[in-house]
């Protein structure tokens, strides 16, 4: 079995509404392993549509 590249999303800004469906697109070879934007609304509506609530590392601090 393959396994699976681990990437981080740094930024839920404009360009993440065409990057991340392409990623969600890849589940099968990739897994989130991180979110890291200051909008905590943007943070918790992406994680929600990863299907993730924890305990995946989410930060809206610097």
């Amino acid at each position: 079995m393959q396994r699976k590249l681990r990437l981080a999303v740094v930024g839920l800004g404009r360009v993440s509404k065409s990057h991340l469906p392409a990623l969600r697109k890849l589940s099968d070879k990739i897994e989130l392993a991180a979110l890291v934007t200051r909008d905590e609304n943007k943070l918790r509506q992406e994680a929600g549509e990863w299907g993730r609530s924890g305990p995946i590392p989410l930060t809206t601090k610097r």
